[in-house]
């Protein structure tokens, strides 16, 4: 039987796109699985040829058995818990980088799709029981975990099955197979492209849905995701915000993630320190992160600016020897929020579209971080009002309303200073001039509804409102 093994193996190999040198012609595996999946109805016939030899190239079998022209499906039904596949690596990588599993062989009528989330499950399970073995098929695991964030970018859509019922399956898999054994690998991978394919996945299962919150913050995940938030790779670090802030769009939520590791070994450590450094610049180029990480970043601060018992930690997260342009004094979270002021759309235009959101997020943040709190309005509206007066004056607000509006918020909620100092500051700054020339532009501007023009105008009313009672 090894020698059968040795044969179809190297007639995998000649398949692959190796038979260059004795014809014109050229194939590859992939090929032959992509027409497969495409086939319609009317050639069922060869639709089962070209399968019975894909069969045999890749040789799917329980281990230590001889392989008797099984398929897939025939096979993994037939296997015990206990049971271990063997099957030709590179050819199962080429069928799932197709989707030739999950379109045709599980998609076949009469069988249970949601047997192909068990069957990716118990695959990676098999490739990483040891160490040895998790070094050795990384390209087998990388495939398996890009089909897992396909199903759960299905999950995420709700479009898996075409009944609720079905539905409803696909989701007790989601959360029964799927969840733990991603969480697992996440834990004790070391490979960051893995990782992020994993956590990616997380993000499809928990996007809108509590019920998966709750059981990967049961799993401890805010905890590995604070690790991930340290790592030199962008699209992990990008990944785990967006977990994170899924995690943190509720009150319970934004309890568990804001405690990982508060008082606990290293001050620095705390999920709120890593995400405030996210923002800091780096000690090597490229020295500022992207405006997407920027973004996600903080999309997550501004999800826990909601809890008000959390507003002390994240004002003093960033240690004391991190300064920021804005001055040596105060805090230097508030500092660097303040700096984010002057981002602006780039001319290569690759993150432009996030650049709205970061400003925003940055507003409403240093809102809720200022509400019921006046020395952090002055210590706020002495880093951030210049660089507000400005953003107001500059055309990505006059593009976006939205952004006009939370700006122009922050400024009411500045200019509420019973110190009074925020007053002298605004005046400094000629801000009068300023909002006449955003109701002016605004009253003859097409862009934004007409709510977007009343709340502008209620704004800058209560700015003035404010500026006569502390004048």
């Amino acid at each position: 039987d090894m020698w059968k093994v040795r044969v179809w193996r190297y007639l995998a190999f000649c398949v692959d796109g190796n038979l260059r040198g004795l014809t014109n012609a050229t194939i590859s595996i992939a090929d032959v699985a992509q027409k497969i999946v495409t086939a319609g109805q009317e050639h069922r016939a060869e639709q089962k040829k070209l399968s019975t030899i894909l069969n045999y190239l890749l040789h799917f079998r329980l281990k230590g058995t001889p392989y008797s022209g099984d398929s897939v499906l025939d096979v993994y039904d037939r296997a015990g818990l206990m049971d271990e596949f063997e099957f030709n690596e590179i050819v199962l990588v080429k069928l799932l980088k197709v989707g030739y599993f999950n379109r045709f062989v599980f998609a076949e009528k009469g069988v249970d799709r949601n047997k192909y989330p068990g069957f990716l499950v118990r695959l990676l399970r098999q490739c990483t029981e040891t160490p040895v073995r998790m070094a050795v098929t990384r390209e087998v695991q990388a495939a398996l975990c890009l089909q897992l964030l396909t199903l759960s970018s299905a999950y995420k859509e709700n479009s898996f099955g075409r009944s609720r019922s079905s539905a409803r399956a696909a989701d007790e898999v989601a959360a029964l197979i799927v969840l733990p054994e991603v969480v697992k690998l996440l834990r004790k991978h070391k490979d960051d492209v893995i990782k992020t394919h994993l956590m990616a996945t997380l993000v499809n299962l928990t996007y809108g849905n509590d019920n998966k919150k709750k059981e990967v913050m049961r799993h401890d995940v805010p905890v590995i995701a604070n690790q991930c938030l340290k790592s030199h790779d962008p699209d992990l670090v990008r990944q785990s915000c967006m977990l994170l802030a899924n995690l943190t769009t509720t009150k319970t939520g934004c309890k568990a993630v804001g405690m990982v590791n508060e008082g606990q070994g290293d001050k620095d450590d705390n999920i709120i320190t890593n995400l405030a450094m996210l923002l800091e610049k780096r000690e090597y180029p490229p020295y500022e992160r992207s405006v997407v990480v920027r973004f996600e970043a903080m999309k997550v601060l501004q999800n826990l600016s909601k809890d008000q018992s959390l507003h002390s930690n994240m004002v003093d997260c960033l240690p004391r020897r991190i300064r920021s342009s804005a001055g040596e004094s105060g805090s230097p979270f508030l500092n660097k929020l303040a700096d984010l002021f002057d981002v602006r759309e780039s001319k290569s235009g690759s993150d432009n579209k996030r650049v709205k959101s970061l400003l925003m997020a940055v507003c409403t943040c240093l809102i809720r971080l200022c509400y019921k709190h006046n020395d952090r309005k002055k210590s706020v509206g002495r880093m951030c009002i210049p660089s507000l007066v400005r953003l107001l004056s500059d055309g990505i607000s006059k593009r976006n309303p939205e952004l006009t509006i939370k700006v122009l918020m922050l400024c009411c909620s500045l200019a509420f200073d019973p110190s009074k100092e925020n007053l002298s500051r605004f005046k400094k700054c000629d801000f009068n001039k300023t909002l006449t020339e955003v109701k002016l532009y605004r009253s003859i501007s097409k862009r934004g509804s007409d709510k977007h023009q009343e709340l502008i105008e209620k704004l800058i009313v209560d700015i003035h409102k404010a500026h006569k009672k502390h004048s």
